[in-house]
């Protein structure tokens, strides 16, 4: 492991999914709208300062990042990689993911058709949804976008390549539960949140890394979470700035 300079940038790569990259609720303020990341790299802690890469997807699973997550690693070599999943992953498996993904609109084109169709597409994919939740009720437990023990596996092997090609420190982030407005909501989902935190607890400890408590973190905010699954302004500035403080708590345990 080698000495972080102080005197330069803490460099950070994220990876994640759109919890990491979408702001909803109100907007109080002028813009822009920052993210955590985004107000990760606005921090000065104690004259450190933090260069920040936010290499996240809508709806991205930890299954997505063993090989291209380790491309922004391999090139960038970050003091520092964070790495939000979890949640995603316990989505009820029902309707296929490449159709949720259609419905989001994520690479929609527009045209007076075309704008028809997607106008269209939010009631489609609440309806979806609503039988997603109807469904899960009669599903195990362990039927979800990706199982608990397949989850735990992919996030350790995501941790030891990047220990073992970049030798970056790690910070696992723990999934936080939804709220009320999320229209898959099921008991069954909440037991898998808190499988899925067990085993980021379980792969931090075997691979030496840091854990940063970001369901706490939502808990003590849960109003703002507006559309129930993503953060408000307010909530991603406070998660950006008690992000900054646990960096600078592992770039000295670095040096030391």
């Amino acid at each position: 492991m080698t000495d972080h300079d102080e005197s330069r940038p803490l460099s950070v790569a994220v990876f994640g999914a759109s919890v990491t990259l979408m702001v909803t609720g109100p907007r109080p303020e002028p813009g822009p709208y920052l993210t955590y990341p985004a107000v990760l790299a606005r921090q000065d802690v104690q004259g450190q300062r933090f260069d920040v890469t936010n290499d996240c997807r809508i709806y991205g699973l930890v299954k997505d990042y063993v090989d291209i997550g380790l491309t922004t690693v391999a090139r960038e070599r970050p003091d520092v990689v964070v790495l939000q999943f979890g949640l995603g992953e316990t989505f009820p498996r029902i309707v296929p993911r490449r159709l949720v993904m259609h419905l989001l609109g994520v690479r929609r084109h527009s045209s007076r058709v075309r704008d028809k169709y997607w106008r269209r597409t939010r009631s489609i994919l609440l309806t979806l949804h609503g039988i997603e939740r109807r469904v899960d009720a009669h599903l195990p437990v362990g039927w979800s976008r990706m199982p608990v023990r397949r989850f735990e596996s992919e996030l350790d092997l995501l941790c030891q390549r990047i220990r073992e090609q970049a030798g970056s420190r790690i910070v696992l982030m723990t999934a936080y539960p939804p709220t009320a407005q999320t229209p898959f909501l099921t008991p069954k989902l909440l037991r898998r949140i808190d499988a899925i935190n067990a085993a980021i607890l379980r792969v931090a400890a075997a691979n030496g890394a840091t854990v940063f408590p970001l369901d706490d973190i939502v808990a003590a905010h849960g109003a703002e979470l507006p559309d129930g699954l993503h953060m408000s302004v307010d909530l991603h500035r406070v998660v950006g700035e008690q992000l900054a403080q646990c960096l600078v708590r592992v770039a000295l345990r670095q040096v030391a």
